[in-house]
């Protein structure tokens, strides 16, 4: 999306997931990160033109509450 001049933002908790995945866009002028969990509501300001989501596959965790299907 970034290299056809759409700005992006993205939005994560990083329960299962790494900063590190997104590190060559950190610095990138049309990119955002919000570590945000997206089950609770966020206000995005301005217009969206698309929501794209990539559901992570869990790993097993005793840290977490939520309840994964095998």
């Amino acid at each position: 999306m970034l290299d056809r001049g759409y700005s992006v933002i993205g939005i994560d908790n990083l329960l299962t997931g790494d900063i590190g995945n997104i590190a060559h866009l950190a610095g990138h002028p049309d990119f955002q990160f919000i570590k945000h969990d997206v089950t609770n509501y966020i206000y995005i300001d301005g217009p969206v033109d698309f929501v794209l989501h990539w559901p992570a596959r869990p790993v097993r965790s005793t840290t977490s509450s939520c309840r994964f299907p095998r």
